[in-house]
């Protein structure tokens, strides 16, 4: 894999910066999360602090619309049991919050040492609310650019009206929802590309290591267009061969559209060769200026020879049954559909059949806050983001100490 080339890659990547997403780049930046130099003076380690975690929390937001949402109060909670509640009221677990204890709390059978609660990783919890980074957090986009960009094109329903507000801020017991075929496209792998060098730096070191014996890429495509038999890039050949006798389906034809398979390259050429106009066309440009004859100049039968070729080929009627599925379903759900093929669809923009993108394994987990069903692309915000003994809900690649500053930081120069 060579270097990145982009200036914004290599700043990420000579500064270790994490951005919500799922990209290499970001997994690898994740083995080394930079930390705030303690030698520095406090002002200098708070402004760090506050620019590193702004890069990930919110990168799109401004500075006045993220102090909009910052709050002072951080969302906490103790578990007790119900012997425990009966008890006390749990003002006992707040001791040592500026009080000075050192967090033994007592009790009449036994004390317990509880594990230090990390209020500061709340600190960013305010934007956990918001729609773009709630569907970014259910895993129905790759990343919080694209979350925003579904909801700004009016694919997210939340409580089943059309929201295109990615500033909307969520109440618990909201349910969003996001179309299926989107949520396909942002968490599946790309559809392949056939006949395509996709790295041209492969394509360099091979042909320095093979030297004479290397084959472009064109070469390559017009061998596999010889091997598959493909159809026509442009259809009004097959009338020509037509007339002068020839067998279209031996004769070596242009390819289709791009990410097509040999099939479906073949489909689009015979669907093509069906238009009323294509054949009229053409069929007067072999005859000449007299329409109104029946036979070529080679005294061949054109009209009959068309006939009698889409008749006898299979992959044209296989063509117009497909054709004819898809104008009953719209266009849509084409997995429930059983006239159409399930292992490739060539007129979605991910892979077919479906395979999840790669390194998604390491990105892929739910916070507590929601509710998410995947078979249906729906989701349910249950409750604010809180911090528990020894954990926050807040999903965040910095420690403790990072959070601390950065909150220091806002709240000196909030509102």
């Amino acid at each position: 894999m060579p270097p990145p080339t982009n200036k914004n890659l290599v700043y990420l990547l000579k500064n270790g910066i994490v951005r919500q997403n799922w990209q290499p780049l970001s997994l690898y930046n994740l083995t080394r999360v930079p930390r705030v130099n303690r030698s520095r003076t406090i002002y200098q380690q708070k402004f760090t602090a506050k620019k590193l975690t702004r890069k990930y929390h919110g990168e799109k937001l401004t500075t006045q619309q993220w102090k909009n949402l910052f709050k002072h109060s951080l969302a906490s909670v103790v578990p007790m049991t119900t012997g425990q509640l009966a008890e006390s009221d749990g003002s006992q677990y707040g001791a040592g919050r500026g009080s000075g204890a050192n967090g033994r709390v007592p009790g009449k059978e036994r004390e317990r040492e509880l594990q230090e609660t990390p209020y500061m990783l709340q600190t960013y919890a305010p934007l956990e609310r918001r729609l773009d980074m709630a569907v970014f957090r259910a895993m129905f986009a790759s990343s919080a650019i694209q979350a925003r960009q579904f909801v700004v094109h009016g694919f997210v329903e939340v409580n089943g009206q059309k929201m295109k507000y990615p500033q909307y801020l969520l109440n618990p017991g909201d349910m969003f929802s996001v179309s299926l075929p989107k949520i396909l496209f942002a968490t599946g792998q790309p559809k392949a590309q056939h006949g395509r060098v996709r790295n041209s730096h492969r394509e360099k070191k091979l042909q320095e290591k093979l030297g004479d014996a290397y084959i472009s890429p064109k070469q390559r495509r017009e061998q596999n267009r010889i091997r598959f038999n493909l159809p026509p890039k442009d259809p009004y050949h097959t009338y020509s061969a037509l007339a002068k006798g020839e067998n279209p389906q031996s004769i070596n034809y242009g390819a289709g559209k791009k990410g097509d398979s040999p099939e479906r390259i073949r489909q689009r050429g015979l669907e093509a060769m069906n238009k009323k106009k294509v054949e009229e066309k053409h069929i007067k440009k072999i005859k000449g200026e007299d329409t109104s004859a029946a036979v070529s100049e080679e005294g061949v039968d054109v009209e009959k020879e068309v006939a009698e070729f889409e008749a006898s080929d299979d992959a044209a009627a296989e063509a117009g049954e497909r054709k004819v599925a898809k104008k009953k379903t719209g266009g849509k759900e084409w997995w429930n559909d059983e006239n159409l093929p399930k292992d490739y669809d060539p007129d979605v923009p991910y892979r077919t059949p479906w395979k999840p993108r790669n390194f998604l394994s390491a990105f892929a987990f739910i916070p507590k806050y929601l509710e998410v069903n995947h078979n249906t692309g729906h989701a349910i915000y249950l409750r604010h983001p809180v911090a528990r003994p020894g954990q926050s809900e807040v999903p965040t690649p910095f420690d403790h100490e990072t959070h601390r500053l950065a909150y220091n930081w806002w709240l000196r120069s909030g509102r």
